[in-house]
């Protein structure tokens, strides 16, 4: 038998809104998924997202308010408005911190993956240079420090060449 979320209607600045008072595994899946996509952007974690986003999704999935498109809008709404402390005023804390502390992980761990994939590729570039650095003249020199140089400043093509690497040496 599938559990119906509790949702009380309340008063938010004048207008009626249905807040889901407990949080399902869908939400909590929902909130967490949205919170880490929307913190990276091009790969890279942005900090300064987390807690905009935290509020934006917690609003966008627990109540029927409807999210404006324009992002200084649902910057207004998540950080400003009031919306949020209201609303979560019927939310069982406990649930939101540990929501919270699931986004976060989310992110740590997404995190030490890319780091490990900066180590993994440093070690393949290390036994790669020790195997192949007293064959190459100046010239190749030259070429593969470029092509290093150019991997450097791409983490995806980082992240591809380790995995590359990897399945490789299995």
């Amino acid at each position: 038998m599938k559990k119906k979320s509790k949702v009380k209607n309340v008063d938010v600045f004048g207008e009626q809104v249905a807040v889901k008072t407990e949080i399902s595994l869908s939400d909590r899946l929902s909130i967490v998924d949205s919170v880490f996509t929307a913190c990276f952007v091009d790969g890279t974690y942005y900090p300064a997202l987390f807690d905009y986003m935290f509020r934006l999704f917690v609003i966008e999935y627990l109540t029927n308010i409807e999210i404006p498109n324009d992002k200084d809008e649902q910057e207004f709404m998540s950080l400003h408005s009031g919306i949020y402390e209201r609303i979560t005023e019927f939310v069982n804390p406990d649930e939101l911190y540990e929501l919270r502390v699931a986004c976060s992980d989310q992110i740590s761990i997404a995190i030490r993956s890319q780091q490990k994939s900066f180590d993994d590729l440093f070690e393949m570039i290390d036994k790669w240079l020790s195997n192949i650095g007293e064959s190459l003249n100046a010239h190749d020199m030259d070429q593969m420090v470029q092509a290093l140089t150019n991997t450097m400043n791409d983490p995806k093509k980082i992240a591809t060449a380790a995995s590359e690497y990897k399945k490789m040496n299995e």
